[in-house]
């Protein structure tokens, strides 16, 4: 069934339009994102490929746009090792060795069946080969090569097949896509142990997945009542201090007393008879100001961080409300940070984790914090984290899923893939 919206992976949609004669209309695909759908890319029969500048910047594109004569074709295929469905476009050798690859992605589905989407994917890629008025390919799924195109790049499998002329799924299209070849390997490292499954719970924060290429560290609702509750509780006890302090002045007795204050000088005096009254009122507005202090704090926090894949952005959102924002180009790298126990040479005793922190190195302007762990029920390897490294040493290594031993860990890797960015780890020890 023709659709004229399509929802894709990472929260993209692809208006499908009509190309040529005077009803027609652009194919767009947009980005939803902070509850508003913006414009990536445009194309109208006829007129160049216009483009975002954040998608010009993700996909190492020349800014504002490139003619329909620089994309050789449109292809839709299967990549065994996502397993999804990808759409996008085979660019020109000039312009391919500007950005360093052919192969422009520009949507995505997952599918693990293999099914569900080819055929929306195939309508999306046909309609845009009609507005650019260039050939369509469609890849098919291939059980029998697997183990190869885990391996393969979307750009060396894509490349190879040839315009579609006969619907998907023929034996003569299977036939005439060759597999590709690779050196066999003598030996292989061993897989790394797989990360923990998301969400993952901290003391304030959970970061779980929004969608396959988003996201979102969200604060925990009892920071929130933490907050109110002290509030409160301030209000309460600036309350007993007024109501202590009117009733010592309407009481019609004597007023409370202080005693005789001796200085180092060998000066004394006596406070006035009045001043422990004055004192609750004194402590009354200073609890009030810190109960509007904690409500107010609480009211301008940020609530929930998106690490966004498909606009390989980072958003602090308040509500529906962006209070900051850093594009992934700006990010050098995410950084666990972990203070530990020191060991002695050669022991086999498991460090104990003091400490630890979730940070943003950003360019040009230091690091911007995410999150922090107070208490730590891991208990890391006594092993340097680089080999030739003292064990006690305060290094910054890179952070790989063999070297990952906690949940900070395991977060700093979720994020660096999500926007295609470096992990480090940063070992202070204590």
């Amino acid at each position: 069934m023709y659709q004229d919206r399509i929802s894709a992976g990472g929260n993209l949609t692809i208006e499908t339009g009509k190309s040529g004669g005077a009803g027609g209309s652009p194919w767009r695909l947009y980005i939803n994102s902070g509850g508003a759908e913006r414009l990536l890319v445009e194309v109208e029969a006829g007129q160049p490929i216009r483009y975002a500048p954040i998608f010009a910047t993700q996909r190492r594109m020349p800014a504002g746009s490139i003619t329909a004569a620089q994309v050789q074709r449109v292809v839709v295929g299967w990549s065994n090792r996502d397993e999804s469905w990808h759409l996008g476009m085979m660019l020109a050798p000039e312009l391919a060795q500007q950005r360093g690859s052919r192969w422009c992605e520009l949507a995505h589905w997952p599918d693990s069946d293999t099914t569900l989407y080819g055929d929306i994917a195939t309508q999306a890629g046909e309609s845009l080969a009609a507005h650019l008025d260039r050939p369509f390919n469609f890849v098919p799924p291939r059980p029998d090569d697997l183990a190869a195109n885990a391996e393969s790049s979307e750009s060396e499998r894509f490349s190879a097949a040839p315009p579609r002329t006969a619907a998907y799924g023929e034996a003569a299209y299977r036939s005439a896509t060759p597999a590709p070849a690779y050196p066999v390997a003598e030996a292989r490292p061993a897989p790394p142990p797989p990360l923990p499954a998301l969400p993952l719970q901290f003391e304030r924060w959970t970061l779980s997945q929004r969608s396959p290429s988003e996201l979102t560290l969200k604060l925990s609702p009892s920071w929130g009542r933490a907050r109110l509750l002290r509030a409160l509780w301030y209000m309460l006890w600036a309350g007993v201090f007024v109501i202590l302090a009117v009733t010592s002045l309407n009481s019609g007795i004597a007023l409370p007393r202080m005693g005789t204050i001796n200085l180092p000088n060998g000066i004394s005096f006596t406070p006035p008879q009045e001043t422990l009254v004055y004192a609750g009122f004194v402590c009354a507005v200073i609890l009030v100001l810190a109960a509007f202090a904690n409500l107010i704090s609480a009211a301008r926090v940020v609530k929930r961080i998106e690490i966004d894949g498909s606009m390989r952005e980072v958003r602090g959102m308040r509500g529906k409300r962006i209070v900051w924002g850093i594009p992934a180009a700006d990010l050098e790298a995410v950084y666990a940070s972990h203070v530990v126990s020191s060991v002695k040479p050669n022991s086999s005793k498991p460090r104990t984790v003091h400490y630890g922190e979730l940070l943003l190195l950003v360019r040009d302007a230091g690091f911007k914090h995410l999150l922090s762990q107070h208490n730590f029920d891991d208990k890391i390897s006594p092993q340097p984290p680089l080999d030739g490294v003292d064990p006690n040493e305060e290094v910054i290594v890179p952070l790989t899923q063999h070297t990952a031993q906690t949940e900070i860990h395991a977060a700093a890797l979720y994020i660096a893939r999500t926007l295609n960015i470096p992990a480090r780890y940063d070992q202070r020890v204590r």
